[in-house]
């Protein structure tokens, strides 16, 4: 998600690289925000989840001329309601994908530790 300020040069245009927006540090609550961390979005993808299903969108996008204003509620609470569910479990598939790695990654290091009789502190701190 890019924040520019009025008149500033967009940092991406300029080629400079912008950090990865995961599921965690993502503006939940901004109708332009994109996820782009690729953990998060291995998440998504585990759920079955969309990464636009996950973007806020304000009551204005459900109006619709045939519609009364209590429709209109409507049909945004119940988005709004499946969308935080579907971004409260693509959270817990995230948080699963994290605690995987890092098991990997300690199974590994107990591996070489015990492969080459170093400490694993002594692993790491090569």
């Amino acid at each position: 998600l890019l924040g520019s300020t009025k008149g500033a040069p967009n940092p991406a245009a300029v080629g400079v690289a912008m950090p990865a927006v995961s599921l965690l540090t993502f503006d939940e609550n901004n109708p332009k925000a994109v996820i782009s961390s690729p953990r998060s979005l291995q998440a998504c993808k585990q759920e079955g989840i969309l990464p636009e299903e996950l973007i806020y969108k304000p009551v204005e996008a459900f109006h619709d001329k045939n519609l009364s204003p209590r429709l209109v509620k409507l049909r945004f609470d119940f988005f709004e309601a499946k969308r935080r569910d579907l971004l409260a479990a693509a959270r817990r598939a995230r948080e699963h994908l994290l605690n995987e790695t890092k098991e990997n990654q300690n199974q590994q290091l107990a591996m070489v530790a015990q492969e080459s009789g170093l400490s694993k502190g002594a692993i790491l701190a090569l």
